[in-house]
């Protein structure tokens, strides 16, 4: 059976809600995960690589530039599409309808005040880990099963796979165009100043 979309953020929240840390995130929801089936386990990772690419989109992807200081790799705005998934569902769901309401999410409001010279990585929206958390939890299960001698399963080459990188045949959006920029976000220009991104 399929694992639904519904169950995948159900799971998501549930985790998101009783963490303290992204670091927590990722422990616990790797110890939910390894409660499940292996199937669910991969379905769970389908689920993410979905909404991963759905999020995929040049209006996200200039809200991250803003957001970053005026550069976002492929690699990042990955990792932060990742954030925005550990997120929930509501704040990601809100963020793909519109990417300037990522302006009201406490931590883009925090790491917009505090000052140029004193931003860590830590204070950037990224949840690189987020994406092998299905695979830590496979590799549990796998360790359980063969301490009691049970056959372990193939491994899943699914889980291997990573969200997509390319836009495709998006049209480009470039966060060098401000007044473009401010027109499309104007709360989180309004946040991340011009003089923000040129440093």
């Amino acid at each position: 059976m399929e694992f639904g979309k519904d169950q995948f953020w159900e799971i998501v929240d549930r985790v998101r809600i009783a963490s303290s840390s992204d670091e927590d995130m990722f422990a616990l929801l790797e110890e939910e995960l390894s409660k499940l089936p292996i199937s669910k386990i991969v379905g769970f990772h389908r689920r993410f690589l979905e909404a991963a690419d759905l999020a995929l989109v040049w209006e996200l992807w200039l809200a991250a530039g803003v957001i970053y200081g005026g550069e976002c790799s492929q690699d990042l705005f990955c990792d932060f599409r990742m954030w925005l998934i550990g997120q929930g569902r509501a704040v990601y769901e809100s963020a793909l309808v519109d990417a300037d309401s990522l302006a009201l999410h406490s931590k883009i409001v925090r790491l917009s005040s505090i000052p140029i010279g004193e931003v860590k990585d830590s204070d950037f929206p990224d949840m690189e880990g987020l994406g092998a958390v299905a695979w830590a939890a496979f590799d549990r299960v796998a360790a359980k099963l063969s301490a009691r001698g049970v056959s372990l399963p193939p491994y899943p080459d699914s889980l291997d796979e990573t969200p997509r990188l390319d836009f495709g045949s998006q049209s480009h959006l470039d966060v060098a165009d401000l007044r473009e920029t401010v027109r499309r976000l104007p709360r989180l220009t309004a946040l991340f100043p011009s003089d923000f991104w040129d440093a």
